[in-house]
């Protein structure tokens, strides 16, 4: 497939099934063998079925939750997308329950295709802001060592 058609599938992922809940599309976008090496935590979701219950958690935390590409690059068997993701957090995410409040965060996809279908996916999210927004941080990390991070309020 063309990088461009391997685009328009990236797009349609993100932005129909996570932006829209079409889980249907899973089926038709992703290779039956996908893998996601993107950090869940102890999570990982295993194949097609495990990425649907991934978004249906997601989306139930945040049902209004809008995906807007912000760049996107091909090359290859390849592409990168840079996404910011706004919503509201109605109902539990990690163990959250919902705040009511306004989110917005940022990811970064890099996607590998093969035969016009995604065969695998390593994303990187920033759940550090994410949680601060939910108040499930508070606005000084300390990590082993001593060293410090203090966030913007």
């Amino acid at each position: 497939m063309s990088a461009e058609a391997n685009k328009e599938t990236a797009r349609r992922y993100l932005e129909e099934v996570y932006g829209q809940g079409n889980l249907d599309l899973i089926d038709e976008l992703l290779d039956p063998t996908i893998e996601d090496h993107e950090d869940f935590g102890d999570q990982k979701p295993a194949g097609k079925t495990g990425i649907k219950e991934l978004v249906k958690a997601f989306r139930a935390a945040f049902p209004d939750i809008r995906v807007s590409i912000e760049d996107m690059v091909a090359e290859g068997d390849r592409v990168c997308v840079r996404c910011s993701w706004e919503g509201t957090h109605q109902g539990e995410f990690a163990g959250i329950a919902a705040t009511g409040k306004q989110i917005h965060f940022t990811s970064m996809d890099e996607i590998r295709f093969n035969d016009g279908v995604i065969q695998e996916h390593w994303g990187i999210t920033d759940t550090m802001s994410l949680l601060t927004q939910l108040d499930a941080i508070g606005p000084h990390v300390e990590y082993p060592g001593g060293s410090s991070l203090y966030l913007d309020g």
